[in-house]
């Protein structure tokens, strides 16, 4: 039988961005096939599988309806790992053998011990961790590219200039959640005046989910901006993810989304403003804070 790993594709654009990159270095590390589950997008349909918008199609396989049981025996795994296994494991996958289910709970970043990852595994997990990806980052840019470009978002790149910012900000389900820290007004002022010293005239291109709460924000900062919002061209997910890899000069939000084109920005002198604080589970120690201190040029706000 073929060797192989099976990731599970969950979330939104840049979680399965991270989980595709973590499939494919962990895949060639282990010369093995790669498979990702999309079973996750038959319940959670308030998300899209985006990734194969990409030209990844030759690199991988993509399945679905291999995990069989409800998601919500996956937390129990985190107390009962060896019972999960057992008890469980082998009524969810029904063609392969698997011999070893790996969750990763929101390490960040997760577990690096090689020991850890082996061949005919099933891994359910959102895998961030910019350590293990960045001897590879390079080669998997080049490979990321989107199989087709409409005109519109052609003209919207072509744009982008040096003296252009990307700035996130993240509302909606954020401010709602328990976890996810809310980034203030404070935090994009202090983004913006960085950026009023450093370039003559910046122009702020607005990425967001939740417009109005974006508008109020920015009201709140008494500074005078040109600032032009993404929503109003109309495009899609992973339209707005090429875009904002194309921006010299970014402030990110606390969200993957963000996060993720900033590493796998197409420019290689990326200047980026990033949180300190991520999730407030962190406060006094932000892992993902110390994934980002390895990006160069990345200037952290607290």
């Amino acid at each position: 039988m073929k060797n192989f790993i099976v990731v599970s594709l969950t979330g939104g654009l840049g979680d399965q961005i991270n989980q595709y990159i973590f499939g494919r270095i962990l895949s060639e590390k282990l010369s093995c096939e790669l498979i990702f589950d999309t079973t996750y997008y038959k319940k959670r349909t308030q998300f899209k599988i985006q990734i194969t918008k990409f030209k990844i199609d030759n690199l991988i396989k993509i399945k679905t309806n291999l995990f069989k049981l409800p998601y919500r025996f996956i937390q129990y795994n985190r107390f009962w790992p060896i019972f999960f296994f057992y008890i469980v494991i082998g009524r969810f996958f029904f063609k392969k053998k698997i011999d070893y289910f790996i969750y990763d709970h929101w390490h960040y970043p997760f577990k690096q011990n090689n020991n850890q990852f082996k061949k005919n595994c099933y891994y359910f997990g959102y895998w961030h961790s910019l350590p293990f990806f960045k001897k590879k980052l390079t080669k998997i840019k080049k490979e990321f590219v989107l199989k087709e470009e409409s005109k519109n978002l052609k003209k919207i790149k072509s744009k982008i200039t040096k003296s252009c910012v990307a700035m996130h900000i993240r509302g909606g389900d954020f401010l709602n959640n328990g976890h996810a820290a809310i980034l203030d007004s404070d935090y994009y002022s202090k983004g913006i005046n960085y950026f009023i010293k450093k370039i003559k005239t910046p122009i702020f291109y607005v990425f967001t989910n939740d417009k109005i709460y974006s508008e109020t924000l920015l009201k709140n900062i008494k500074i005078n901006i040109n600032i032009k919002y993404i929503s109003k061209l109309i495009l899609k997910d992973f339209e707005e993810f090429e875009i904002m890899r194309c921006f010299k000069n970014l402030i990110i939000a606390n969200s993957t989304f963000s996060w993720t084109a900033s590493y796998m920005n197409h420019n290689h002198d990326v200047k980026i403003i990033s949180p300190k604080i991520w999730d407030n589970k962190y406060k006094k120690y932000d892992p993902k804070f110390e994934l980002d201190k390895r990006i160069k040029n990345m200037t952290v706000i607290k």
